[in-house]
């Protein structure tokens, strides 16, 4: 297929269109410049990382979790969370679970320790909580990561669940208003394991 152009009137006094120019056919062209914005305004970008959790031999033990409140008016994007492990004894293999929340988890509130990537942004109006017990009402599982057994006193990274690529927003984790994300471990495990999990969100 050949290339052709249209003529257009000669430059004004009015908004400036952006264009790429280049010569076809001995004639000065000037092309269409489009630039792929994103879609949403980022608000803030966020990070939280929980103490060393300790859990306890009970099956679907909640971690950690984030949740976006009713009426937070913004939109959340998880961009990444980070689980590790460490144990005083030898640890069983586990499965560890990325899922979404339908209702809030009860727990340890620790919200007051979200670090801003960005000093100038506003306050994250995450709730972030670890150590839940067995409350809140679980959605669909995102993810899912074997733990292998760990010897004693030894750490291990589980996973790095990352999505931080702006350019694919289908493969990001969305939590509208009334949803939130949680780590659990499905098995019931050992008492000595202590888990630590990171979160890193954008809020628009």
């Amino acid at each position: 297929m050949s290339e052709s152009y249209i003529q257009v009137p000669p430059d004004g006094a009015g908004k400036k269109v952006r264009a790429i120019q280049k010569t076809i056919s001995a004639n000065v062209v000037q092309s269409q410049f489009a630039v792929r914005d994103s879609k949403r305004l980022i608000l803030g970008a966020y990070a939280v990382v929980t103490p060393e959790v300790t859990t306890t031999v009970v099956t679907n033990y909640r971690i950690a979790s984030i949740w976006n409140p009713n009426a937070s008016g913004k939109t959340v994007v998880v961009k990444r969370a980070i689980v590790s492990n460490r144990c005083s004894a030898a640890s069983a293999v586990n499965i560890i679970k990325l899922t979404f929340l339908t209702a809030d988890v009860t727990g340890t509130d620790i919200s007051s320790t979200i670090a801003k990537k960005d000093s100038t942004f506003g306050a994250s109006i995450i709730v972030a909580k670890h150590t839940a017990v067995q409350t809140g009402t679980l959605g669909s599982d995102v993810a899912a990561y074997a733990k292998i057994t760990t010897a004693s006193g030894s750490a291990e990274l589980i996973c790095d669940y990352n999505s931080a690529n702006d350019s694919i927003e289908g493969q990001e984790i969305v939590l509208n208003a009334n949803e939130g994300f949680v780590v659990q471990k499905l098995l019931a495990g050992d008492a000595d394991d202590r888990f630590t999990v990171c979160f890193e969100w954008v809020e628009y």
